[in-house]
């Protein structure tokens, strides 16, 4: 604690026990380094190490990497080699926490250069476990995990079925949807697996597209929101990752416009969390990107959260947002510029990926982008390929835009196999605007 903090821990014990020491909010400034403390000793000793001795005996690490630990969950599973969340069948109460969880899993891997992104997959409760899943009813909620960044599924589950004259035969109790060959539908499942197949290829193939990068809280623990729970809330049409504080300050750079990691991942701008504190530290790398062109849109601090250097790491906080936020108060006054790049405060992020000529990357007509029609973006080879998803359980004709320009398009199939030239399509303000007709839960690639 005292290498880490700077300060001793020893006087500041009896809060530890409900007592105030000092003050209040020196008690809670130490209670925020001691939690910090234990966060980052556990990823170093527990997470690191243990994929260290995975390593040695030839294992690959993989953790589901949330629900109640003392850290930053996307920093937790960036020590693993294949992160891993779930999705459930039908939709349980806390269905906005697995959609938070899968897009945290997947960005843990995105901003780490892993390949892969698993989930848990289909667990179900009692009420709807009792062997009613069938591929089409799964199908629409497979889809919506591979739009939010899984490309690998690990059912849950498939039971040993000890006996070849008792059916439907053994289950998991009343969790995990029922996926074995005693199933009356197993024997024509192939054409379900297949698609599972190909859609995982292409979706573990290339790089991930956003345009946003939301910087995780400093606080410990920090699991990331769902997308309801946002602030300021992702526009339709784009996309995003969540980056831990320490991501920010040791990886990220500026260069031609766009925020860079080592794993080839991009982003234009930089949303910072609610709240109205942050380390110096951490506010002066971002005071490095703003410098050199970035833009980053959020609150102004006010302090540190922190005793360490107590009171000077509050008036340095205080002086380093004078600088970047300016006469900005986020009412009258939403942007300050400062070297080439800008702070922005107040405004929504459509205006402010608008005012940098930052398109929608898909947009379509008369439905709802995230509700109606979902997708993903990955760029392979220098090709674009977009998996574009109904959730609608009727036959639907979609007038879809991409943002891509001088390519020509084709539908890849991952039902059929079938890959086929687009016959009509449209460029249009930077943009190729493709008609799709899908059939029920219908999907496709547009490449």
């Amino acid at each position: 604690f005292r290498k880490k903090c700077g300060y001793d821990l020893f006087q500041y014990l009896p809060v530890l026990t409900g007592r105030a020491v000092g003050s209040r909010e020196i008690s809670e400034r130490f209670l925020w380094d001691l939690r910090h403390t234990i966060a980052d000793l556990l990823l170093e000793n527990y997470a690191g190490h243990l994929r260290e001795i995975s390593h040695q005996h030839g294992l690959t690490l993989s953790i589901e990497a949330y629900g109640g630990g003392p850290f930053d969950d996307v920093a937790y599973a960036g020590y693993a080699d294949l992160p891993m969340c779930e999705f459930w069948s039908g939709k349980p109460f806390w269905w906005d926490l697995l959609m938070g969880w899968c897009k945290a899993m997947a960005s843990a891997a995105h901003i780490s250069g892993r390949p892969l992104v698993a989930a848990e997959s289909y667990t179900a409760e009692p009420e709807s476990a009792k062997w009613q899943a069938h591929p089409f009813r799964m199908k629409p909620l497979g889809d919506m995990a591979f739009t939010l960044g899984v490309n690998r599924f690990v059912f849950h589950r498939y039971c040993m079925q000890p006996w070849t004259d008792r059916l439907p035969g053994m289950t998991f109790g009343p969790f995990g949807v029922h996926y074995e060959r005693t199933n009356t539908w197993w024997e024509l499942s192939r054409p379900w697996h297949t698609y599972l197949a190909r859609c995982q290829t292409l979706l573990q193939s290339g790089q991930f597209v956003a345009d946003v990068a939301y910087l995780g809280s400093e606080n410990s623990p920090n699991s990331f929101p769902s997308r309801e729970a946002m602030d300021p809330p992702i526009p339709s049409g784009y996309d995003f990752d969540d980056i831990p504080p320490a991501v920010l300050l040791t990886q990220m750079t500026w260069s031609g416009g766009r925020f860079l990691l080592p794993s080839g991942m991009s982003y234009r701008i930089l949303v910072l969390p609610p709240g109205r504190t942050m380390t110096p530290a951490l506010l002066g790398k971002i005071k490095e990107l703003v410098l050199v062109g970035a833009t980053v849109v959020g609150p102004r601090p006010a302090n540190s959260p922190s005793l360490t250097d107590y009171p000077t790491c509050d008036a340095e906080v205080q002086q380093l947002a004078a600088e970047l936020w300016g006469d900005c108060d986020g009412v009258s006054i939403t942007e300050n510029r400062y070297g080439k790049g800008k702070i922005v405060w107040g405004k929504p992020l459509t205006e402010v990926l608008s005012g940098l000529s930052v398109r929608p990357d898909f947009s379509a007509l008369d439905v709802k982008v995230g509700e109606d029609i979902r997708t993903i973006h990955r760029q392979v080879d220098g090709n674009d390929l977009y998996f574009v998803a109904s959730t609608i359980p009727e036959a639907r004709r979609f007038l879809c835009s991409f943002r891509v320009t001088g390519k020509r398009p084709e539908l890849w199939w991952p039902d059929t196999g079938r890959m086929e030239p687009v016959a009509v399509f449209d460029e249009r303000n930077e943009s190729t605007i493709i008609p799709l007709s899908l059939d029920p839960y219908g999907s496709v690639f547009v490449v």
